[in-house]
């Protein structure tokens, strides 16, 4: 019998691995930048079939809603100055 058999790969969805890159980023730096930036990459990467990921898009929208509300909250509160250096 031969050894050899067909081998299913399946590709990560890279919006999705953006997406939960740039939450991140956000929870860093420039909060209110990154977060819709990672909020429109996962839901991007939530809508494209056939490939996984569908858990890191779902963080992603999480993490950048969570940037978002921190970002703003930064703002009002007079924190944001901090994180642009002024």
């Amino acid at each position: 019998m031969s050894g050899t058999r067909g081998q299913s790969r399946t590709s990560t969805n890279w919006l999705a691995i953006g997406g939960l890159a740039s939450g991140i980023i956000g929870l860093i730096i420039l909060a209110i930048l990154f977060g819709p930036l990672a909020i429109l990459l996962g839901a991007l990467g939530l809508r494209q079939t056939g490939k996984g990921g569908n858990g890191m898009a779902k963080a992603a929208i999480v993490v950048g809603i969570v940037d978002t509300v921190l970002g703003i909250v930064l703002m009002v509160a007079g924190g944001f100055s901090f994180f642009i250096g002024g």
